[in-house]
């Protein structure tokens, strides 16, 4: 009787275990199903110029191919149009999407330089990926556009977002406007004050060093 009730008690546990695996998998496999790719680029003013810089990947498998050629890095804010990555790349241009008509009320302004991965958007029209992009690769792109602020850019600060597809094949490419990306330090511009408490030091600088030279024998 004992065997029996030992043998009874192996086949329970045996089948809890199972039903815990299977939990288990059903639960890995459903947060696989719901995840999805982002990318996220960040505007923002740095050392008296403004910085694009961007990183994510991107689910390209529910938008439609428009076509491809090859382009250069640039702002039109008022078309919510945007392109970040090394000057004359080839891209593909997939679509459509959803999201905001502009970031702010300026025109074209092309960027001064750029370097990796050419990725960017035509309002919700389009979105840019490097040539021959296979959905889900990493990347990670840049521009910089000297001399030059937000304002001057026309570009409104605040997130934007433009989504696009459904499910397991739905993603996002978020824009923020005048925020740095996370660990980034961003160097600023001397103020007037400063300049002046600048000037003010080397003046006494030069004053300690005259004055130091006339008691000398």
């Amino acid at each position: 009787m004992r065997e029996i009730h030992d043998s009874v008690l192996q086949t329970c546990a045996k089948g809890m275990e199972m039903k815990i695996f299977k939990a288990l998998a059903a639960a890995l496999l459903l947060a696989c199903c719901n995840a999805h790719a982002v990318y996220t680029i960040y505007i923002y003013e740095s050392g008296g110029n403004v910085v694009a810089s961007g990183a994510g990947t991107l689910d390209t498998t529910s938008l439609g191919a428009l076509g491809a050629l090859s382009v250069t890095p640039l702002v039109i804010p008022v078309s919510a149009i945007l392109r970040v990555g090394t000057p004359g790349a080839s891209i593909q241009a997939f679509g459509p999407l959803n999201g905001p008509a502009s970031f702010g009320p300026g025109g074209l302004t092309n960027a001064d330089g750029g370097s990796g991965d050419m990725v960017g958007l035509f309002g919700a029209l389009a979105l840019f990926v490097p040539q021959a992009y296979v959905a889900g690769d990493p990347l990670s792109s840049s521009a910089s556009w000297s001399a030059a602020t937000l304002a001057t850019l026309g570009l409104t600060p605040g997130d934007y977002t433009w989504t696009w597809g459904s499910g397991p094949s739905s993603d996002s490419y978020t824009l923020r406007v005048g925020v740095a990306p996370p660990g980034v330090i961003v160097a600023s511009i001397p103020t007037l004050s400063e300049w002046a408490a600048v000037v003010m030091s080397a003046l006494l600088a030069i004053g300690g060093i005259c004055a130091l030279r006339r008691r000398r024998p």
